[in-house]
């Protein structure tokens, strides 16, 4: 019964649309054209090898490949298992739901990645004031955007992106630099971690963002919803 009232959750998905438009309002982003492209992504073939090196290091590519996506946000359990686990698999891909929730991640991913490609020519203090308070949510100030956006652009297929590998290019003056002007020891170490710690602030961005306009559930509401309960046991199976 449960499944079958999942029939029609791809229309009911076209609220999503809503929720994508205000978190693009929120990363600087234009709405129409984010969700324009989401649907045109819906009609898309098999993305090619060079998209899909993108996606993965967008943090994209290996949710994609467990086909657990449209599982995971209408289900509360993440590893249902053998022949219903698959049938419930084919149930998603049958009635396009896996394809609607892929096709909008990739999107906004690349939406999100492509906008601070067009920007890296500006300051900080020249960014739209919500996509400045955005990038501040996860560490992004001033002096770490100026660092960043120095990363050389990758191409795919005629569009700019800035990804977190780009990171790997940049120069240790530059890292050094900044760790001198923060007093902080200048040292191979350091800009090592400070390199990684850029890496890891700037994937966050694209993984967060991305799962806040897809509202797909991560660990913390999963544990507000069992509260420490376990599966098999009365309060477990009554959560």
């Amino acid at each position: 019964q449960s499944m079958s009232s999942l029939g029609a959750s791809t229309l009911s998905s076209v609220s999503d649309l809503g929720v994508i438009v205000l978190g693009a309002k929120y990363n600087g982003l234009n709405a129409l054209q984010t969700v324009s492209r989401g649907i045109g992504n819906l009609f898309r073939g098999v993305p090619s090898a060079e998209r899909l090196e993108l996606q993965a290091d967008l943090g994209l590519a290996l949710n994609s490949l467990t086909g657990k996506l449209a599982h995971g946000r209408f289900t509360p359990e993440d590893d249902v298992r053998g022949m219903v686990g698959a049938l419930q698999q084919k149930f998603f891909t049958w009635n396009l739901q896996n394809r609607w929730t892929d096709a909008f991640r990739e999107s906004i991913a690349e939406m999100l990645s492509a906008n601070l490609a067009r920007r890296v020519g500006d300051g900080f203090d020249v960014l739209p004031e919500r996509l400045r308070t955005t990038l501040d949510l996860y560490g992004i100030d001033a002096g770490r955007w100026d660092l960043i956006r120095q990363a050389e652009l990758g191409e795919v297929e005629g569009s700019r992106f800035l990804s977190p590998s780009a990171l790997d290019d940049l120069p240790d003056h530059a890292l050094q630099g900044y760790l001198e002007a923060n007093e902080r020891p200048a040292t191979a170490a350091g800009i090592k971690e400070l390199r990684r710690d850029l890496q890891r602030q700037l994937r966050a961005y694209f993984v967060d963002q991305r799962d806040y306009m897809m509202l797909t559930p991560d660990a913390g509401p999963m544990g507000m919803l069992k509260q420490g309960t376990q599966r098999g046991t009365g309060p477990g199976e009554a959560v």
